[in-house]
């Protein structure tokens, strides 16, 4: 594990990608939900690519909310996916699953993707509760 919490695991796509790298990044922001401004990363990562080469970027984090407040994807700060939560209204629980997703090809060069929120203090508790993976297919 690298010191901000990133996760190299080269051992997961070691069967059909010999060469794959993925790496992932938890939500190292305590509090449940952790504290956070509006429209600011909640998670990131960087890496570089040695040659031009798929990648899939998966963000996956909780929300709790009494209103809309939408969660975007964005990779070298173009958005790439979104997606919204609202109140689910079961059983009063406010914490709602969120999920965006890409698969796209990208140059050789430094890269930097980002889980970005619209609500202030909204997303996440901890580790356990968001993430960002990426699998760069080398």
């Amino acid at each position: 594990m690298i010191a901000d919490g990133t996760i190299a695991r080269a051992d997961v796509a070691s069967g059909f990608f010999p060469g794959a790298r993925v790496i992932e990044t938890r939500d190292g922001r305590a509090g449940c939900p952790g504290a956070q401004a509006a429209n600011t990363d909640l998670i990131t990562q960087s890496f570089t690519l040695t040659a031009a080469t798929a990648v899939r970027v998966f963000g996956n984090i909780i929300a709790s909310t009494t209103g809309r407040h939408d969660l975007y994807l964005l990779v070298d700060g173009v958005e790439r996916d979104r997606t919204l939560a609202s109140p689910n209204g079961v059983g009063g629980d406010p914490w709602v699953g969120m999920q965006v997703e890409t698969v796209q090809n990208l140059a050789a060069g430094a890269h930097a993707v980002a889980l970005r929120g619209t609500g202030v203090d909204t997303y996440g508790c901890g580790g356990q509760w968001g993430h960002l993976s990426t699998i760069i297919l080398e």
